[in-house]
């Protein structure tokens, strides 16, 4: 079957819903039905360029950053983040850091005032696997000290991990899970539920059809869907892969030594070094010792 609708894990559907300048009326929605402890709600955002945001060659097809500024100086970095990295956090801060130098006065004296930065992360992988953790799909992080009491509020970092949140139509409480559920569901929907009647949702499944397309916005999304297809469907089959071999052998080496049979048949297929670490979880020295 068809789909009808655009998958916003793929970098044209993302840019399509939240990225353009006649639908930042659905970011902003979405914005402030995530930030619900905002001085007051965003009324209007400008989009920055991306030139200071680096882009590494192994991680280009997994990342795809908006980078805005609302009416009032606050920065916001939203993300939709495919691939695991093995220093996801880190990167975060990194970027993180690149809107904040930017606030710099140059060329005269500058007394540090800073405005907001929020790095807003949507994940299509899970980042605490742990029992304690298995059912919070929202991370809300800032800068706090030993009280617990939030040392300064000029950084923050928001992180949904899309693959836990199994809320059903039934279940939708909030305009915020229904935002989720849209952002996890559309691209298997055939059409908009009634359950989902708010005017923002309308727009969102407009502006998300495929049937409106021209050609090459067409050519390109297809092109993009086949890789988010790809990388999930290499993944898949290099975890099981590696089980498998794990199992053979029946014995914690055997188990590594799957990894790397694994990696070796992922590096013949021509995969990237970042690609492997997701599939095996084995570090970048490991696989570079393969080739």
């Amino acid at each position: 079957m068809r789909e009808r609708f655009l998958n916003p894990y793929t970098d044209f559907g993302f840019k399509k819903i939240f990225g353009e300048e006649i639908n930042k009326d659905l970011l902003i929605d979405f914005l402030n039905h995530l930030i619900t402890d905002l001085d007051s709600p965003i009324e209007d955002l400008q989009y920055l360029k991306n030139e200071h945001l680096p882009r590494f060659e192994e991680s280009r097809r997994a990342i795809f950053d908006l980078h805005c500024r609302t009416e009032k100086g606050d920065r916001f970095i939203v993300e939709i983040q495919r691939a695991k990295q093995e220093h996801f956090r880190d990167r975060s801060i990194f970027y993180s850091t690149f809107p904040v130098q930017d606030q710099a006065e140059r060329g005269k004296t500058w007394n540090f005032n800073l405005q907001r930065v929020y790095t807003v992360s949507l994940l299509d992988f899970s980042l605490e696997d742990s029992e304690e953790y298995k059912d919070i799909y929202l991370h809300d992080v800032q800068l706090k000290d030993q009280r617990n009491r939030v040392f300064s509020d000029k950084l923050r970092y928001i992180y949904l991990e899309m693959p836990k949140f199994n809320k059903g139509l039934e279940d939708l409480r909030t305009h915020f899970d229904k935002w989720l559920f849209v952002l996890k569901n559309m691209s298997v929907l055939e059409d908009r539920p009634k359950e989902l009647r708010e005017r923002i949702f309308q727009k969102i499944f407009e502006v998300a059809e495929i049937g409106k397309l021209d050609a090459s916005e067409y050519t390109v999304y297809q092109e993009e869907l086949k890789i988010y297809w790809d990388l999930n469907n290499v993944v898949d089959y290099a975890r099981e892969e590696g089980r498998e071999e794990g199992k053979e052998i029946g014995r914690e080496e055997g188990l590594k030594e799957g990894k790397i049979e694994t990696a070796k048949k992922l590096l013949l297929m021509g995969l990237s070094i970042e690609q492997i670490k997701e599939a095996t979880d084995l570090t970048k020295e490991e696989i570079e010792a393969l080739r």
